[in-house]
């Protein structure tokens, strides 16, 4: 049954006989057996100038990693496909709101934190753009292409989340982080399934942000030497987050080069054949680079 409410000419009518007494009894009612926001409200009425409006906490990290591994147990699991209690019928159908909510959460615990208590929430956003990656081979939502139906554009979460690393955790935790994370998360072609609409528009590929963030010759030199350690412990393994060793290698190929470029400026021949020989990339990968690599020292 639908309560009763009067129209603004109703309400006017039937206070029009209280007196100042009765209207004030009426607004301190409301102030003190409304909640929070009603209170504020009639604070606000009362004296605009001495409202505070009191900003919602910041989510704990801890607990922004604990809902995540959660949602993408579940998503890995096939709950958002079939008939799953742990996920209800709507949902499935909401689940890019529960994505994009995700990473909205995780930031705000990452922005908000400082040194290593944000480590947490690092994860939590490096477990949501895993996740991005392996839907391009695996359906975990109804969907023909999660990423362009979710909105979320992974190359700014990433420019984001390395924004984030640098600030709270320096600059050499930064380039060890990103020299993994490029490895595993680089899209030759972007992170939607089909390469086109407003979504795949507005990404850039991880190469082209990476310079955004190492500013400094000894920046490049370190990231240079955790990458190239990162991509020859991942050899020629297959996975769902970083595809195929082809895929990897046409994917990295264009930071390669770019890391040939710098390497040769700087007279670093043994980075540059530790990467040319390195079994991250594959046979015909190697032999492009070496290509490449001859042709800036002609003899």
């Amino acid at each position: 049954m639908v309560a009763k409410k009067f129209d603004r000419s109703q309400f006017f009518r039937t206070t029009s006989g209280f007196d100042r007494d009765d209207l004030e009894r009426m607004l301190w009612t409301l102030y003190w057996r409304g909640d929070a926001r009603m209170r504020e409200r009639v604070e606000d009425l009362i004296d605009p100038a001495q409202v505070t409006v009191t900003a919602p906490a910041p989510p704990s990290p801890k607990e922004v990693r604990r809902d995540v591994k959660e949602f993408a147990a579940l998503a890995r699991a096939g709950a958002y496909l079939a008939r799953d209690r742990r996920v209800s019928p709507k949902e499935r159908t909401r689940w890019r709101f529960t994505y994009k909510d995700h990473f909205t959460q995780s930031f705000a615990a990452l922005t908000a934190g400082s040194g290593e208590e944000i480590r947490p929430a690092v994860e939590a956003v490096s477990t949501l753009i895993t996740l991005a990656c392996e839907t391009e081979g695996f359906d975990y939502f109804r969907s023909e292409d999660p990423i362009e139906a979710s909105k979320v554009v992974i190359s700014e979460k990433v420019d984001q989340l390395w924004t984030g690393i640098g600030r709270a955790l320096g600059p050499e935790e930064l380039c060890r982080l990103a020299a993994v994370q490029i490895v595993h998360w680089e899209r030759r072609f972007g992170w939607t399934r089909v390469g086109f609409g407003r979504t795949s528009e507005k990404e850039s590929t991880l190469t082209e942000v990476l310079p955004h963030h190492l500013l400094t010759p000894d920046m490049w030199s370190s990231f240079t030497e955790h990458y190239v350690q990162e991509l020859a412990e991942v050899g020629d393994k297959n996975s769902a987050s970083y595809g195929t060793v082809s895929a990897r290698t046409d994917a990295l190929e264009p930071l390669n080069k770019s890391l040939i470029d710098r390497l040769n400026e700087s007279g670093e021949d043994d980075r540059i054949d530790a990467l040319l020989d390195n079994r991250g990339l594959t046979a015909n990968g190697r032999k492009r680079l070496r290509g490449y690599q001859r042709a800036l020292n002609p003899k």
